[in-house]
C-alpha cells in the first residue's frame, strides 16, 4: 500500500520485471561510460544492454492480458529505444550535447505519467500516455532514418 497525499491508501504494483532490469541497465552503462570504463567493458555492457531492449520490445509486442505486465513490458520497450541515442554517443566517447538527451527526457516524462496513472487505476490515461511516449520515438526514429549519413 502506498499513502496518497490526501492521506489515503491505493495498492502500488511490484514493479520487478523487464522495465526495472531495463532502467537499471541504462544506469549502469551511463555510469561505466561517464567514468571512463575500459571500451571493451563498455561494449559488452552495451550488446548485452542492446539484446535486453530486444527482450523488451518482442515482450511488448505479446501484449499480456495483466495491466501491469503490459505497463511494464511497453514502458521497457519505449525507454530502452528513447535511451539509445544518448548510449550511442556516450558509448562512442563523445560528449553529450542537450538534443541527445531531449528524446529520453520527453519520454521519460509520459512514461511517468503513465506509471502513475497505472497507480490510480486509470488504464485508459496509462494507454494515451504510453502512446504518446511511443510517439516521440516514433518520430525520432523517422527523423534519424531520413538524415543523410554523416
Amino acid at each position: 500500500m502506498v499513502r496518497t497525499p490526501g492521506g489515503g491508501r491505493h495498492y502500488a504494483p511490484l514493479m520487478d520485471g523487464i522495465l526495472v532490469q531495463t532502467t537499471r541497465s541504462i544506469r549502469a552503462l551511463i555510469g561505466i561510460a561517464t567514468e571512463g570504463a575500459p571500451a571493451d567493458e563498455i561494449d559488452l555492457a552495451y550488446h548485452a544492454l542492446l539484446d535486453q531492449c530486444a527482450a523488451a520490445e518482442r515482450e511488448a509486442l505479446r501484449t499480456p492480458p495483466d495491466p501491469v505486465a503490459r505497463f511494464d513490458a511497453r514502458a521497457a520497450a519505449v525507454l530502452s529505444v528513447a535511451y539509445r541515442p544518448v548510449l550511442d554517443v556516450l558509448c562512442s566517447g563523445r560528449s553529450l550535447r542537450s538534443e541527445d538527451v531531449e528524446l529520453a527526457q520527453k519520454s521519460s516524462g509520459w512514461l511517468n505519467l503513465a506509471y502513475e496513472a497505472l497507480l490510480d487505476g486509470d488504464h485508459d490515461t496509462v494507454e494515451r500516455c504510453l502512446e504518446m511516449a511511443s510517439a516521440f520515438v516514433a518520430a525520432d526514429e523517422d527523423t534519424r532514418d531520413a538524415a543523410p549519413p554523416a
